[in-house]
């Protein structure tokens, strides 16, 4: 939602939906729903919205952005599917053995599958101009998730990952692990596997802070 008056009145913004009210992404895809959006705006005015996507089964899922402007926005425009663009998606096509450790679910028979899930997005508003408008998302990374009677449950994870867009890019670039495997929490557990719920945000030198 955005005001231009203080406040005193607000005009809502909804992610681009397709037939029959769905979500759609790049490419005309449609989803059963989305969820866990967040918002940030650039110098320039581009507005960034992150949001999970999600089929009926959580699989296919995926982290997708979409792109606008707050004169669009603020003057009844509304996001496009052509400019939510994927993060990290999880498809049948993708869904590597990473993704399901323990093979197919021992009740259901269904596969194991990665799922992507609270999904935080900055943009550098710094000085600097090497850095100056990229956009990051950071997010959790689950693996070896099961849905079972409609109840979806993951074994492992997750992981933090993070992607950045560079300025003027169509593309985000490939999901870097945050939590070295190996390395340890105060607590002396793993950090890999037990961290969760990740923020990022960019100083004014354009150090990213996650």
């Amino acid at each position: 939602a955005i005001t231009t008056d203080g406040g005193s009145t607000w005009s809502q913004n909804f992610v681009p939906l397709g037939s029959h009210q769905d979500p759609e992404t790049v490419g005309g895809t449609l989803w059963a729903a989305n969820s866990d959006p967040d918002v940030a705006i650039d110098n320039s005015g581009n507005v960034y919205l992150s949001d999970l996507y999600l089929s009926s089964s959580a699989f296919p899922n995926g982290i997708f952005v979409s792109a606008s402007t707050l004169s669009n926005l603020s003057g009844g425009g509304n996001f496009s599917a052509a400019s939510t663009l994927p993060v990290m998606v999880n498809t049948p096509s993708n869904n590597t053995a990473a993704c399901e450790p323990g093979g197919p679910n021992p009740l259901t028979g269904s596969p194991g599958f990665c799922l992507e899930d609270k999904p935080w997005v900055a943009v550098d508003n710094s000085s600097n101009s090497a850095t100056a408008g990229t956009v990051y998302v950071v997010w959790d990374h689950f693996w070896s998730c099961y849905n079972v009677l409609g109840v979806v449950a993951c074994n492992d994870g997750p992981d933090i990952y993070l992607s950045y867009l560079t300025k003027g890019a169509t593309q985000w670039s490939a999901p870097i692990k945050l939590d070295p495997d190996g390395s340890t929490i105060p607590t002396g557990q793993p950090q890999s596997g037990n961290v969760e719920g990740p923020q990022v945000a960019v100083g004014p030198d354009g150090t990213v802070y996650v």
